[in-house]
This record gives C-alpha cells, structure tokens and sequence, in this order.
C-alpha cells in the first residue's frame, strides 16, 4: 500500500508540497501509530496520542520541519485514541477521544 508520505496508514511520514506541486517525503516518525491528533506549535508538528500496535499510546511526538528531526516530548497524562488538538496562543490543547478502558476518554 502507497501512502504518498501523508499523516495515514500507521506511518506517520509528513510530506511537503512544494510549489512544483508534486510531493516530498520528510522524515519517517520513530513509532507507527494511527488516529493521532497533529497540531502545529511554534513551526514544529506535534503528533498525539493515537493507536499502536500495543494498545492506546500516551505518546507525543514532535517533528521539526527545518531540521529535519523528531524528539519526544512529555507523554500524555492519559493514553488516547481519536483525540482533538488545538493550538492558543503558546499552548497546545489536546481534547476529548477514547481512552484505555472505557468508551469515552
């Protein structure tokens, strides 16, 4: 299966669309995860949450476009899937989803 290097398929590869107009693989994250939360902060792309194939991940992952580069940042204080993401202001907003053992983060 081609993902065409988006934010799909558990890859996590970001892609860049030039002004050529055809598309650029970046980096590959460190984890394969789905249904994440991306938000943009401070020119880095964080990726959220999401699903792993050990369960729900508390993971948050942050990838500089300019250098080319992922590092971890502080995990979430609890494991979800499906979450929401926002940016105000300097500070990153992750809400609602589905948590580890129950319906309803």
């Amino acid at each position: 299966m081609d993902c065409a290097g988006v934010l799909a398929c558990g890859f996590l590869t970001p892609a860049t669309l030039p002004a050529q107009g055809k598309w650029k693989r970046e980096v590959r994250a460190p984890t394969r995860r789905t249904v994440v939360a991306v938000a943009v902060r401070g020119g880095e792309i964080f990726v959220i949450g999401g699903l792993t194939h050990r369960g729900v991940s508390r993971l948050v992952e942050v990838y500089h476009p300019r250098k080319r580069r992922w590092r971890t940042a502080a995990p979430l204080p609890e494991p979800v899937h499906h979450p929401g993401a926002g940016v105000a202001g300097k500070r990153l907003f992750v809400v609602g989803g589905f948590g580890r053992g129950s319906f309803w983060a």
